[in-house]
């Protein structure tokens, strides 16, 4: 079901997607986009085939609970082996969606909880040549997801609850725009600003 709702029914017409009024043109530019469309189809291989280890398969800023220097994960009915970089590009979307829809002076913590996270992950994943294909491939991730909480069924609340429509067009428009060059081309972590502030 998520291999579905993440990589497929978002990007083709279906009656359980919906997207803000004045999106219309750049969602049919996405479902149109065969280079795109080629690399999230390569992407959906890789979650339904590479079996690296255990994946949370939802994972997100809401799943994601801290308690003094305890962490602790919840709500893993959507948990699966598959590929490791999956979970890190979900929690890394849901950053950078949250990016684009607050305030300027709210975008340093932001990317400051990617660094860390990130950063967290290679320390416990420890020194390895891997490092920079795992990052490439949950960015990647990271844009899929991104474009499927704006194109399918499920959003997030950081830009739904915005109510002026055009403010929450042009928001996920720069998201869009930000989620396609993830897939297309990933940039490397220190990279990772500059795109965003260019999308």
């Amino acid at each position: 079901m998520t291999s579905e709702y993440v990589f497929t029914k978002p990007f083709q017409q279906d009656p359980t997607n919906r997207h803000t009024e004045g999106l219309d043109a750049i969602v049919a530019d996405v479902r149109s986009d065969a280079a795109l469309q080629a690399e999230i189809q390569h992407l959906r291989r890789r979650f339904n085939e590479a079996q690296q280890g255990v994946v949370h398969g939802d994972l997100h800023t809401g799943s994601v609970m801290v308690k003094g220097r305890e962490t602790r994960v919840i709500d893993g009915e959507f948990a699966f082996y598959g590929p490791i970089a999956f979970d890190v590009g979900a929690l890394l979307a849901n950053y950078l969606l949250a990016w684009y829809a607050y305030a300027e002076a709210d975008r340093v913590a932001l990317l400051q909880s990617i660094e860390a996270s990130w950063s967290a992950y290679g320390l416990s994943f420890g020194p390895s040549p891997q490092l920079q294909s795992i990052w490439r491939e949950s960015i990647q991730f990271a844009g899929v997801k991104m474009l499927r909480r704006i194109l399918g069924a499920a959003h997030v609340e950081d830009i739904e609850s915005i109510e002026d429509v055009a403010e929450r067009c042009a928001v996920e428009t720069r998201a869009i725009t930000c989620g396609r060059t993830l897939v297309i081309d990933p940039p490397r972590p220190e990279d990772l600003p500059a795109r965003l502030v260019s999308a």
